[in-house]
């Protein structure tokens, strides 16, 4: 796990552990289960929102789960 801060908009987590595949962003568990429930979305639009409630939705975790993997 990285001592990093995670790349959302108003997002204080810094123990994140997903890396984007392009290695450009960081995200932490909270703000990666928010990013699954919102489906398809600009990763830089998501990025610049507010950080607000968690959620899923089936089949866009799978490609949340690939363009974010963890690193541990």
């Amino acid at each position: 796990m990285s001592v990093l801060a995670c790349d959302r908009n108003g997002c204080e987590n810094v123990m994140c552990n997903r890396l984007s595949t392009n290695c450009r962003y960081y995200l932490c568990d909270e703000c990666f289960e928010e990013l699954v429930f919102v489906g398809p979305i600009k990763i830089s639009v998501f990025l610049d929102s507010e950080k607000g409630n968690s959620g899923d939705k089936e089949g866009w975790r799978e490609l949340c789960e690939r363009q974010f993997p963890k690193t541990y």
